[in-house]
């Protein structure tokens, strides 16, 4: 089935009031660009979900001012390598049968691919300008890049580690999500300065709508794996979330005072949904739990500019983790009390993280 959701012009677009401390990986990419005015959109969600596979993962975080990539041992909670990389951004990984990390650098308008079996880089690829966000199709094949200062995503052959295509977008395009099944196959591209979300066709290559969210929409993510397939928006210029979801259209939750939400991650547990929110505010309580069945804040803890958040299933205990920038580490956390189960270090400005397990 699909939804049709109509909502109202995007709000007026404000400067910005954070600090420096926490937004260096996203300073460096605003421009200036005309505001959007699109006033409807199609959402077409629809499809069974699908289970992860369990195992024993290893965590990359990137490390945009050290110029590198930490490999972080799961089971140990000790960086056991790291690989160099200019100025990278944001990182994705894909499992077997050929497992790769793809990491974007915003500097050199490129994504380099990372062989995870020996974590060493394999390949380099030049997308387009200043390319942020990172998205990797259910089936492997394709990689989707966004880039901010060129209107389109780059679609990437991971067979052949080349760009095959480019869908039209609007600008300043931050982050990309994957709705990707049997029946649908849809993306989701937070554009940062206009405040809206781009739905694109990843079947077609095309632009489908693009809607208004909230005050610089940055990370997004999106699952099928909950009553209703939805996807999630982190509105760093405000204390929001945006939810699209299949069955009751689109949604805010008010996150109070976890201000300037940076990271996205979803615990699709069918007995307690969770979807975390870290956030670049220096009080305490910056990683939100909102409860999924209510899209209502539960609870908030954790303490520092949190950029990025993940959750892992890969071990014998469920496990978050969290990009603390304040204090220069990959905290882990246990994701029912809160409490730090290690800190580890991993580089004077870790900005994103994936897992792979």
């Amino acid at each position: 089935m699909s939804l049709e959701l109509r909502n109202a012009a995007p709000p007026r677009r404000a400067q910005s009031s954070h600090g420096e401390r926490g937004w260096k990986r996203r300073a460096r990419l605003l421009r200036a660009a005309p505001a959007a005015a699109m006033a409807f959109a199609l959402l077409a969600l629809v499809a069974p979900g699908r289970a992860e596979a369990l195992g024993s993962p290893k965590i990359y975080v990137v490390d945009s001012s050290g110029y590198k990539v930490s490999v972080v041992d799961a089971g140990t909670n000790t960086v056991v390598g790291t690989i160099p990389v200019i100025a990278p951004y944001d990182i994705a990984t894909t499992s077997s049968p050929t497992p790769r990390a793809y990491v974007t650098s915003p500097d050199t308008g490129t994504v380099t691919v990372i062989d995870t079996t020996r974590d060493v880089i394999v390949g380099t690829i030049q997308v387009g300008g200043q390319p942020t966000g990172v998205a990797i199709s259910n089936d492997l094949r394709r990689a989707y890049v966004t880039n901010y200062t060129d209107p389109f995503v780059s679609v990437i052959d991971t067979t052949t580690n080349s760009v095959v295509g480019t869908i039209p977008v609007n600008a300043t395009s931050m982050d990309i999500a994957i709705l990707d099944a049997r029946t649908y196959h849809f993306g989701y591209v937070t554009n940062y300065e206009e405040g809206t979300l781009s739905i694109i066709n990843l079947t077609q290559n095309t632009l489908v709508s693009t809607i208004p969210v909230g005050l610089f929409p940055d990370a997004v993510v999106a699952t099928d794996d909950l009553p209703g397939p939805r996807v999630y928006v982190a509105n760093s210029g405000e204390s929001t979330v945006t939810v699209l979801d299949a069955r009751t259209g689109i949604s805010t939750v008010n996150l109070g005072a976890v201000a300037f939400p940076a990271g996205l991650a979803i615990d699709t547990d069918p007995f307690d949904p969770r979807v975390y929110v870290a956030s670049i505010t220096l009080q305490p309580g910056g990683l939100a739990t909102i409860d999924a069945d209510t899209n209502t804040v539960a609870r908030a803890f954790g303490n520092g500019a949190l950029t990025d958040v993940a959750i892992s299933e890969g071990l014998a205990t469920p496990r978050l983790y969290v990009l603390n920038d304040t204090a220069d580490a990959l905290q882990v956390l246990n994701p029912d009390t809160g409490a730090t189960v290690a800190s580890v270090p991993v580089g004077t400005a870790p900005t994103a993280l994936a897992i792979q397990n």
